[in-house]
């Protein structure tokens, strides 16, 4: 461990005060005197490191985000037991080039992992993370953690470049969070003494959607629909046309809820292993996702790779372990994928990494002011700026969206006419972030291509990519 000072490992702050968590009570550590003592007081053993992804996850779809259904009892306690980001936000509309931003704090215009599966004759290509950009998992090993990725996604397998840093890194395709989990679960116990950092990664709530929760539906309304939904292949433009009715939207929203109910509780299981294991008191768990899913909030069912909030806000929760400060219950200033890695280096006591493009989230679990960020965005067809309070969308084929978000939070009535001044400062942002990321793309480091094979072609037809 470096002997960096962290924000958070001043012996004098007072420690998180104990909570009733899960079915156990969590033991408190002893307080620690505070003196004019000046010998350096040992800040204990580092901070175990878990980030849960929960593909496709929604914000608004969780009672911490204030969704009224019963979706999401251990993310919830989780947020209890630390701190809630309500305005927390994907940079880019689609699972890859999200997860090569959280892994190196790297825009996508930056890292330059944006194809989905690009056409080139008869082979679908793909882009692969280059070696030289620095991941969470090699700056954690690095400090000497033992590091772990379990994950069940098509877009982030080794050959992809997103095993850089772990030491055991298994993408299982088509694997369920429970059984990640027991995968998970294995590893750990073979790391001894040493913490870990551990990427876990579950796509259950991702499309398509089952009735997985048996003779629970009434709690999230009936799942039966007139129009069946495509379970494989892209018919899914198509199937939102031939939609029966509001009911069979419902329908679908509620399949949607109980696939979350479902990631939850894989969650809540996981939380008391960790316990039963002795490690859960100092595990730092943040739960977060890659991006949300739309509902024809704006005409587009799933993600559809669009700039709107319903598939770019998404959770953020960090449980702290009970060795650090308590952080203030929510912060709702704007936040991104992007500050992940400067804020688990921060709260590991770890030096910043250089790339970084985010910055630590410490300061607002603190509750401390901070100038005014602008959170950037890309989706297939739009770049997007955003401050607390509006957005600025410009899509490619030149059109220009204005909202102000605290008249208007679901992005309904675009209000370009009432853009004066702060229009200008947004699109001199975006303008100004735009040139940044081409002048670094012209710089940077280009990892390659990789052909997809027919496994992967047809895993991503079944998940609506292709």
């Amino acid at each position: 461990m470096t002997s960096q000072t962290s924000r958070f490992s001043n012996p004098c702050s007072p420690v998180r005060n104990g909570r009733l968590g899960w079915l156990l009570a969590l033991v408190l550590l002893p307080m620690l005197a505070c003196s004019g003592d000046t010998k350096e007081v040992d800040p204990g053993p580092p901070p175990n490191v878990l980030v849960i992804l929960v593909d496709a996850l929604r914000a608004d779809h969780l009672g911490v985000g204030g969704y009224p259904l019963p979706t999401s009892p251990a993310i919830d306690r989780l947020a209890e037991e630390g701190v809630a980001f309500t305005s927390a936000f994907a940079h880019s509309s689609w699972t890859k080039p999200s997860i090569a931003t959280l892994f190196t704090s790297l825009y996508p215009g930056q890292h330059g992992i944006d194809r989905v599966g690009v056409q080139e004759g008869d082979d679908y290509m793909t882009d692969i993370l280059h070696e030289g950009y620095d991941t969470l998992a090699e700056r954690f090993r690095a400090a000497g953690y033992s590091t772990i990725g379990v994950l069940n996604q098509v877009h982030l397998q080794d050959r992809f470049g997103f095993a850089q840093g772990f030491d055991h890194f298994e993408a299982v395709r088509g694997m369920g969070a429970l059984k990640l989990n027991k995968k998970l679960l294995k590893q750990l116990e073979g790391v001894g003494s040493s913490p870990f950092f551990a990427y876990l990664h579950y796509l259950d709530v991702h499309w398509p959607y089952t009735k997985r929760l048996a003779g629970k539906q009434d709690a999230f309304g009936s799942m039966d629909m007139v129009s069946e939904p495509p379970q494989r292949g892209n018919r899914v433009a198509d199937w939102v046309e031939t939609l029966d009715s509001e009911a069979d939207l419902d329908a679908l929203v509620a399949r949607y809820d109980q696939e979350v109910a479902f990631a939850d509780a894989a969650i809540g299981e996981l939380m008391l292993s960790l316990q039963a294991m002795g490690l859960y008191e100092n595990t730092l768990v943040v739960v977060t996702s890659d991006h949300g899913e739309g509902f024809l909030e704006h005409d587009k069912l799933l993600h559809s790779f669009t700039p709107y909030d319903e598939v770019l806000h998404v959770p953020l929760v960090f449980r702290l372990p009970t060795s650090l400060p308590e952080p203030v219950p929510e912060v709702d200033a704007p936040a991104g994928l992007v500050d992940l890695m400067p804020t688990l280096l921060d709260l590991a006591n770890l030096p910043p990494a250089a790339q970084a493009q985010g910055q630590s989230l410490v300061p607002l679990m603190q509750g401390e002011s901070v100038p005014e960020r602008w959170i950037f965005a890309e989706s297939a067809d739009a770049v997007a700026v955003r401050s607390s309070t509006h957005k600025l969308i410009r899509f490619h084929d030149g059109r220009v969206e204005f909202y102000d978000l605290v008249a208007d939070p679901d992005e309904q009535s675009p209000d370009t006419g009432a853009c004066v001044d702060l229009c200008g400062r947004l699109a001199e942002q975006l303008v100004g972030h735009q040139r940044a990321m081409s002048e670094m793309r012209k710089i940077g480091l280009e990892g390659g291509t990789a052909i997809l094979d027919e496994k992967e072609l047809e895993e991503l037809r079944s998940l609506g990519y292709l």
